[in-house]
Protein backbone atom coordinates (compact mmCIF):
# COMPACT_ATOMS: atom_id res chain seq x y z
CA UNK A 1 0.00 0.00 0.00
CA UNK A 2 1.07 3.80 -0.85
CA UNK A 3 1.14 4.61 2.88
CA UNK A 4 3.10 1.86 4.02
CA UNK A 5 5.55 2.55 0.99
CA UNK A 6 5.68 5.83 2.44
CA UNK A 7 6.50 5.21 6.04
CA UNK A 8 8.60 1.90 6.18
CA UNK A 9 11.66 4.19 5.33
CA UNK A 10 10.55 6.58 7.91
CA UNK A 11 10.21 3.84 10.33
CA UNK A 12 13.56 2.34 9.54
CA UNK A 13 14.95 6.10 10.11
CA UNK A 14 13.79 6.35 13.49
CA UNK A 15 14.72 3.23 14.58
CA UNK A 16 18.13 4.00 13.49
CA UNK A 17 18.02 7.34 15.60
CA UNK A 18 16.95 4.97 18.95
CA UNK A 19 19.50 3.16 18.33
CA UNK A 20 21.99 5.93 17.63
CA UNK A 21 20.97 7.18 21.06
CA UNK A 22 21.94 3.95 22.95
CA UNK A 23 24.88 3.83 21.32
CA UNK A 24 26.19 7.23 22.30
CA UNK A 25 25.14 6.23 25.59
CA UNK A 26 27.20 3.13 25.81
CA UNK A 27 30.14 4.70 24.24
CA UNK A 28 30.28 7.87 26.77
CA UNK A 29 29.13 5.37 29.64
CA UNK A 30 33.21 3.83 29.78
CA UNK A 31 33.80 7.60 31.15
CA UNK A 32 31.80 7.71 34.33
CA UNK A 33 28.47 9.09 35.74
CA UNK A 34 29.16 12.35 35.74
CA UNK A 35 29.49 12.49 31.84
CA UNK A 36 26.81 9.95 31.53
CA UNK A 37 24.44 12.47 33.68
CA UNK A 38 25.88 15.71 31.82
CA UNK A 39 25.54 14.00 28.11
CA UNK A 40 22.14 12.81 29.02
CA UNK A 41 20.15 15.92 30.57
CA UNK A 42 22.01 18.19 27.41
CA UNK A 43 20.23 15.85 24.99
CA UNK A 44 17.16 16.54 26.60
CA UNK A 45 18.13 20.20 25.32
CA UNK A 46 18.97 19.24 22.43
CA UNK A 47 15.38 17.64 21.89
CA UNK A 48 13.75 21.40 23.15
CA UNK A 49 15.44 22.87 19.39
CA UNK A 50 14.29 20.21 17.56
CA UNK A 51 11.01 20.64 19.42
CA UNK A 52 10.83 24.67 18.83
CA UNK A 53 11.38 23.42 14.97
CA UNK A 54 9.07 21.28 14.93
CA UNK A 55 6.21 23.72 13.62
CA UNK A 56 8.29 24.81 10.64
CA UNK A 57 8.65 20.78 9.98
CA UNK A 58 5.09 20.39 9.75
CA UNK A 59 4.66 23.49 8.00
CA UNK A 60 7.06 23.07 5.11
CA UNK A 61 5.89 19.25 5.11
CA UNK A 62 1.73 19.83 4.63
CA UNK A 63 2.64 22.95 2.15
CA UNK A 64 5.57 21.14 0.20
CA UNK A 65 2.76 17.99 0.23
CA UNK A 66 0.17 19.91 -1.14
CA UNK A 67 2.27 21.69 -3.96
CA UNK A 68 3.25 17.79 -5.03
CA UNK A 69 -0.26 17.08 -5.24
CA UNK A 70 -1.21 20.30 -7.32
CA UNK A 71 1.88 19.56 -9.75
CA UNK A 72 3.83 22.49 -8.63
CA UNK A 73 7.39 23.02 -7.29
CA UNK A 74 8.98 23.34 -4.08
CA UNK A 75 11.55 25.56 -4.16
CA UNK A 76 9.28 28.49 -3.00
CA UNK A 77 8.72 26.34 0.07
CA UNK A 78 12.36 25.32 0.67
CA UNK A 79 13.79 28.91 0.48
CA UNK A 80 11.47 30.17 2.94
CA UNK A 81 11.65 27.51 5.52
CA UNK A 82 15.50 28.03 5.48
CA UNK A 83 15.21 31.18 6.74
CA UNK A 84 12.48 31.02 9.13
CA UNK A 85 14.89 28.00 10.41
CA UNK A 86 17.99 30.23 10.89
CA UNK A 87 16.05 32.63 12.94
CA UNK A 88 14.41 29.58 15.13
CA UNK A 89 18.22 28.82 15.47
CA UNK A 90 19.73 31.96 16.02
CA UNK A 91 19.11 32.75 19.81
CA UNK A 92 20.21 28.96 20.53
CA UNK A 93 23.48 29.79 19.04
CA UNK A 94 24.08 33.19 20.70
CA UNK A 95 22.79 32.95 23.52
CA UNK A 96 21.88 29.22 24.38
CA UNK A 97 25.16 28.03 26.49
CA UNK A 98 24.39 30.73 29.09
CA UNK A 99 21.02 30.06 29.18
CA UNK A 100 21.65 26.02 29.25
CA UNK A 101 24.48 26.87 32.16
CA UNK A 102 21.44 28.71 34.10
CA UNK A 103 18.96 25.71 33.49
CA UNK A 104 21.09 23.23 34.56
CA UNK A 105 22.61 24.96 37.40
CA UNK A 106 18.92 25.05 38.88
CA UNK A 107 18.50 21.46 38.38
CA UNK A 108 21.52 21.16 40.85
CA UNK A 109 23.48 19.80 37.77
CA UNK A 110 26.81 21.00 38.78
CA UNK A 111 30.82 20.04 38.74
CA UNK A 112 32.67 17.43 36.24
CA UNK A 113 28.65 16.46 35.04
CA UNK A 114 27.30 20.56 34.54
CA UNK A 115 31.13 20.60 32.80
CA UNK A 116 30.02 17.56 30.53
CA UNK A 117 26.69 18.70 29.82
CA UNK A 118 28.25 22.40 28.38
CA UNK A 119 31.20 20.47 26.54
CA UNK A 120 28.37 18.47 24.51
CA UNK A 121 26.11 21.34 24.01
CA UNK A 122 28.82 24.03 22.92
CA UNK A 123 29.42 22.45 19.38
CA UNK A 124 25.62 21.59 18.93
CA UNK A 125 24.47 25.25 19.74
CA UNK A 126 26.85 26.47 17.63
CA UNK A 127 26.41 24.51 14.62
CA UNK A 128 22.15 24.89 15.33
CA UNK A 129 20.72 26.53 12.33
CA UNK A 130 23.05 24.11 10.04
CA UNK A 131 21.08 21.14 12.22
CA UNK A 132 17.54 22.62 11.40
CA UNK A 133 18.67 23.24 7.75
CA UNK A 134 19.72 19.37 7.30
CA UNK A 135 15.72 19.23 9.43
CA UNK A 136 14.19 21.56 6.83
CA UNK A 137 15.44 19.75 3.91
CA UNK A 138 13.68 16.41 5.71
CA UNK A 139 10.44 18.17 5.79
CA UNK A 140 11.03 18.94 2.28
CA UNK A 141 11.41 15.19 0.89
CA UNK A 142 9.20 13.85 3.54
CA UNK A 143 6.02 16.31 2.09
CA UNK A 144 7.09 15.43 -1.02
CA UNK A 145 7.20 11.90 -0.62
CA UNK A 146 10.91 10.61 -1.10
CA UNK A 147 10.77 8.93 2.02
CA UNK A 148 13.70 6.83 1.11
CA UNK A 149 15.80 9.66 0.29
CA UNK A 150 15.17 10.01 4.55
CA UNK A 151 16.00 6.86 5.38
CA UNK A 152 19.58 7.08 3.17
CA UNK A 153 20.29 10.86 4.92
CA UNK A 154 19.48 8.88 8.40
CA UNK A 155 21.59 5.38 7.41
CA UNK A 156 24.30 7.72 6.75
CA UNK A 157 23.93 9.64 10.55
CA UNK A 158 23.92 6.40 11.83
CA UNK A 159 27.14 4.96 10.09
CA UNK A 160 29.25 8.25 10.41
CA UNK A 161 28.00 9.37 14.19
CA UNK A 162 28.79 5.67 15.18
CA UNK A 163 32.46 6.02 13.44
CA UNK A 164 32.82 9.30 15.00
CA UNK A 165 31.67 8.44 18.22
CA UNK A 166 34.24 5.77 18.43
CA UNK A 167 37.10 8.19 17.03
CA UNK A 168 36.16 11.45 19.09
CA UNK A 169 34.65 10.34 22.61
CA UNK A 170 38.10 8.58 23.63
CA UNK A 171 39.86 11.67 22.80
CA UNK A 172 37.45 14.33 23.46
CA UNK A 173 35.24 12.90 25.84
CA UNK A 174 31.73 15.14 26.37
CA UNK A 175 33.25 17.64 23.69
CA UNK A 176 33.61 14.29 20.69
CA UNK A 177 30.02 13.66 21.54
CA UNK A 178 28.89 16.53 20.85
CA UNK A 179 31.21 17.40 17.63
CA UNK A 180 29.61 13.69 16.36
CA UNK A 181 26.09 14.85 16.34
CA UNK A 182 27.06 17.93 14.04
CA UNK A 183 29.65 16.25 12.14
CA UNK A 184 26.88 13.48 11.70
CA UNK A 185 24.39 15.88 11.47
CA UNK A 186 26.06 17.32 8.34
CA UNK A 187 27.08 13.99 6.89
CA UNK A 188 22.94 13.15 6.60
CA UNK A 189 22.95 16.85 5.10
CA UNK A 190 24.89 16.05 2.46
CA UNK A 191 23.05 13.22 1.27
CA UNK A 192 19.79 15.69 1.06
CA UNK A 193 21.83 17.55 -1.10
CA UNK A 194 22.92 15.34 -3.39
CA UNK A 195 19.35 14.07 -3.99
CA UNK A 196 17.90 17.60 -4.25
CA UNK A 197 17.47 17.25 -8.06
CA UNK A 198 14.84 14.81 -7.20
CA UNK A 199 12.53 17.33 -5.66
CA UNK A 200 10.61 19.39 -8.47
CA UNK A 201 12.25 23.03 -7.54
CA UNK A 202 10.35 24.44 -10.21
CA UNK A 203 10.30 28.41 -10.04
CA UNK A 204 6.93 29.78 -9.40
CA UNK A 205 5.67 33.20 -8.01
CA UNK A 206 6.26 32.69 -4.40
CA UNK A 207 4.16 31.49 -1.68
CA UNK A 208 0.37 32.40 -1.94
CA UNK A 209 -1.42 33.79 1.06
CA UNK A 210 -3.28 30.33 1.38
CA UNK A 211 -0.03 28.66 1.49
CA UNK A 212 0.88 31.02 4.40
CA UNK A 213 -2.43 30.70 6.41
CA UNK A 214 -1.51 26.77 5.50
CA UNK A 215 1.80 26.59 6.99
CA UNK A 216 0.63 29.09 10.61
CA UNK A 217 -2.45 26.67 10.67
CA UNK A 218 -0.35 23.51 10.60
CA UNK A 219 3.00 24.80 12.29
CA UNK A 220 1.66 26.98 15.46
CA UNK A 221 -0.07 24.36 17.11
CA UNK A 222 1.95 21.35 15.98
CA UNK A 223 5.11 23.55 17.90
CA UNK A 224 3.12 24.22 20.63
CA UNK A 225 2.09 20.22 20.83
CA UNK A 226 5.22 18.93 21.00
CA UNK A 227 6.36 21.41 23.98
CA UNK A 228 3.32 20.60 25.83
CA UNK A 229 3.96 16.84 25.22
CA UNK A 230 7.33 17.07 26.45
CA UNK A 231 6.11 18.09 29.45
CA UNK A 232 2.99 16.25 29.82
CA UNK A 233 5.39 13.00 29.59
CA UNK A 234 7.52 14.10 32.26
CA UNK A 235 4.43 14.60 34.56
CA UNK A 236 3.07 11.42 33.66
CA UNK A 237 6.40 9.84 35.15
CA UNK A 238 5.82 11.66 38.04
CA UNK A 239 2.74 10.24 38.56
CA UNK A 240 4.66 6.87 38.56
CA UNK A 241 7.65 7.48 40.32
CA UNK A 242 4.96 8.22 43.20
CA UNK A 243 4.36 4.56 43.49
CA UNK A 244 7.26 3.54 44.07
CA UNK A 245 11.07 2.92 42.64
CA UNK A 246 10.37 -1.03 41.38
CA UNK A 247 6.95 0.22 39.21
CA UNK A 248 9.34 3.05 37.91
CA UNK A 249 12.59 0.91 36.91
CA UNK A 250 10.31 -1.39 34.97
CA UNK A 251 8.27 1.55 33.63
CA UNK A 252 11.54 2.88 32.29
CA UNK A 253 12.52 -0.17 31.02
CA UNK A 254 9.37 -1.07 29.22
CA UNK A 255 9.12 2.82 27.78
CA UNK A 256 12.53 1.13 25.84
CA UNK A 257 10.83 -1.62 24.16
CA UNK A 258 7.58 0.51 23.65
CA UNK A 259 9.34 2.79 21.99
CA UNK A 260 10.37 1.28 18.89
CA UNK A 261 6.50 0.59 18.61
CA UNK A 262 5.81 3.85 19.26
CA UNK A 263 8.36 4.83 16.54
CA UNK A 264 5.62 2.93 13.89
CA UNK A 265 3.07 5.70 15.06
CA UNK A 266 5.56 8.41 14.08
CA UNK A 267 6.15 7.16 10.56
CA UNK A 268 2.79 6.79 10.32
CA UNK A 269 2.02 10.12 10.98
CA UNK A 270 4.51 11.97 8.67
CA UNK A 271 4.29 9.36 5.95
CA UNK A 272 -0.30 10.47 5.90
CA UNK A 273 1.03 14.18 5.31
CA UNK A 274 2.41 13.54 1.87
CA UNK A 275 -0.36 10.43 1.73
CA UNK A 276 -3.03 12.72 2.28
CA UNK A 277 -2.11 16.61 1.47
CA UNK A 278 -0.78 15.46 -2.23
CA UNK A 279 -4.28 13.57 -2.88
CA UNK A 280 -6.29 16.19 -4.26
CA UNK A 281 -10.06 15.67 -3.68
CA UNK A 282 -9.67 12.02 -2.81
CA UNK A 283 -8.68 13.60 0.72
CA UNK A 284 -11.49 12.11 2.41
CA UNK A 285 -10.48 8.64 0.80
CA UNK A 286 -6.94 8.84 1.93
CA UNK A 287 -8.11 9.86 5.14
CA UNK A 288 -10.22 6.35 5.54
CA UNK A 289 -7.49 4.52 4.06
CA UNK A 290 -4.53 5.89 6.65
CA UNK A 291 -6.74 5.55 9.85
CA UNK A 292 -7.31 1.67 9.10
CA UNK A 293 -3.63 1.10 8.39
CA UNK A 294 -2.77 3.13 11.40
CA UNK A 295 -5.49 0.71 13.77
CA UNK A 296 -4.24 -2.75 11.68
CA UNK A 297 -0.14 -1.44 12.61
CA UNK A 298 -1.03 -1.12 15.68
CA UNK A 299 -2.63 -4.29 16.02
CA UNK A 300 0.93 -5.65 15.02
CA UNK A 301 2.71 -3.58 17.05
CA UNK A 302 0.76 -4.77 20.57
CA UNK A 303 1.20 -8.07 19.63
CA UNK A 304 5.30 -7.74 19.82
CA UNK A 305 4.24 -5.89 22.80
CA UNK A 306 1.95 -8.57 24.44
CA UNK A 307 4.67 -11.72 23.62
CA UNK A 308 7.46 -9.40 25.42
CA UNK A 309 5.64 -9.16 28.30
CA UNK A 310 5.03 -12.54 28.28
CA UNK A 311 8.33 -13.64 27.77
CA UNK A 312 9.53 -11.01 30.39
CA UNK A 313 13.06 -10.91 30.18
CA UNK A 314 13.26 -8.84 32.61
CA UNK A 315 13.90 -10.19 36.16
CA UNK A 316 12.91 -9.41 39.85
CA UNK A 317 9.81 -7.20 40.75
CA UNK A 318 10.78 -4.45 38.50
CA UNK A 319 10.13 -7.34 36.16
CA UNK A 320 6.75 -8.36 37.27
CA UNK A 321 5.70 -4.10 36.33
CA UNK A 322 7.76 -3.97 33.28
CA UNK A 323 5.05 -7.16 31.95
CA UNK A 324 2.47 -5.62 33.41
CA UNK A 325 2.91 -2.08 32.12
CA UNK A 326 3.61 -3.68 28.63
CA UNK A 327 0.29 -5.52 28.97
CA UNK A 328 -1.67 -2.30 28.87
CA UNK A 329 0.70 -1.03 26.41
CA UNK A 330 -0.42 -3.85 23.75
CA UNK A 331 -4.14 -3.45 24.57
CA UNK A 332 -3.92 0.38 23.51
CA UNK A 333 -1.33 0.16 20.38
CA UNK A 334 -3.73 -0.14 17.90
CA UNK A 335 -5.57 2.81 19.31
CA UNK A 336 -1.81 4.80 19.61
CA UNK A 337 -1.07 3.97 16.11
CA UNK A 338 -4.89 5.00 14.77
CA UNK A 339 -3.97 8.18 16.59
CA UNK A 340 -1.05 8.90 14.85
CA UNK A 341 -2.26 8.37 11.57
CA UNK A 342 -5.00 10.60 12.42
CA UNK A 343 -3.13 13.04 13.17
CA UNK A 344 -0.70 13.14 10.21
CA UNK A 345 -4.08 13.45 8.17
CA UNK A 346 -5.37 16.58 10.63
CA UNK A 347 -2.15 18.04 9.50
CA UNK A 348 -2.25 17.29 6.02
CA UNK A 349 -5.69 18.99 5.42
CA UNK A 350 -4.51 21.91 7.63
CA UNK A 351 -6.73 20.96 10.62
CA UNK A 352 -3.90 21.48 12.82
CA UNK A 353 -5.36 23.39 15.63
CA UNK A 354 -8.02 21.02 15.87
CA UNK A 355 -5.59 17.36 15.95
CA UNK A 356 -3.55 19.83 18.85
CA UNK A 357 -6.43 20.93 20.90
CA UNK A 358 -7.42 17.18 20.82
CA UNK A 359 -3.96 15.22 21.60
CA UNK A 360 -3.29 18.00 24.26
CA UNK A 361 -6.77 18.45 26.11
CA UNK A 362 -7.40 14.82 25.86
CA UNK A 363 -4.06 13.58 27.68
CA UNK A 364 -4.80 16.33 30.33
CA UNK A 365 -8.35 16.02 31.28
CA UNK A 366 -8.77 11.81 30.35
CA UNK A 367 -5.02 11.07 31.12
CA UNK A 368 -2.71 13.06 33.60
CA UNK A 369 -5.17 14.76 35.81
CA UNK A 370 -7.28 11.76 36.52
CA UNK A 371 -4.73 9.62 37.25
CA UNK A 372 -2.72 12.30 39.57
CA UNK A 373 -5.90 12.43 41.75
CA UNK A 374 -6.31 8.91 41.93
CA UNK A 375 -2.78 7.87 42.94
CA UNK A 376 -3.56 10.47 45.70
CA UNK A 377 -5.81 7.86 47.03
CA UNK A 378 -4.25 4.41 45.95
CA UNK A 379 -0.57 4.24 45.29
CA UNK A 380 -0.04 1.88 42.49
CA UNK A 381 0.59 2.39 38.62
CA UNK A 382 -2.00 0.22 37.73
CA UNK A 383 -3.89 2.81 37.99
CA UNK A 384 -2.02 5.63 35.65
CA UNK A 385 -1.54 2.31 33.53
CA UNK A 386 -5.17 1.82 33.24
CA UNK A 387 -5.44 5.82 32.68
CA UNK A 388 -3.39 5.90 29.97
CA UNK A 389 -4.72 2.80 28.06
CA UNK A 390 -8.41 4.34 28.07
CA UNK A 391 -7.38 7.63 27.51
CA UNK A 392 -5.63 6.32 23.75
CA UNK A 393 -8.97 4.90 23.09
CA UNK A 394 -11.21 7.91 23.78
CA UNK A 395 -8.52 10.11 21.80
CA UNK A 396 -8.72 8.07 18.77
CA UNK A 397 -12.22 8.21 18.98
CA UNK A 398 -12.55 12.09 19.36
CA UNK A 399 -9.67 12.60 16.54
CA UNK A 400 -11.94 10.33 14.12
CA UNK A 401 -15.02 12.04 14.81
CA UNK A 402 -13.19 15.64 13.70
CA UNK A 403 -11.74 13.67 10.45
CA UNK A 404 -15.70 12.75 9.44
CA UNK A 405 -17.35 16.01 10.57
CA UNK A 406 -14.75 17.90 8.96
CA UNK A 407 -14.32 15.78 6.02
CA UNK A 408 -17.54 14.71 5.58
CA UNK A 409 -16.46 10.83 5.29
CA UNK A 410 -18.69 7.69 5.83
CA UNK A 411 -17.84 5.80 9.50
CA UNK A 412 -15.33 2.93 9.20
Amino acid sequence: MELLRLAIPILLSNWLYSVQSLVTLAVVSAYGEDIIAGVGFASTLVWLLYSLHEGVYAATATVAARRVGEGRGVGEVLAASLLISAAVAAPFSLFGEEAAKLFLESFSVKGKALEAALSYLRPVLLAAPLLLWVNTLNAVFTGAGKSRVVFWSTGAVFISGTLLLLFLVPRLEAEGAGLAVVASELTGGAVYLLKLRELPLKPGRGLSKGEVRLGLKVGLPAAAESLLSSVSFNLFSGVVAACGTAPLAGYQLALRVEGFATALGYALLEAAVPFVGAAGGKMAERAREAVKVGLISGAAAGAVLLLTALIRPVGGEAGRWFSLYLLTAAAAQPAVCGSFAATGTLRATGLGPEEAAVNVGSYWLFRLLPAWLAVKAVKTPLIPWGFAAAESWLRFALLRLVLKVRLRWEAL
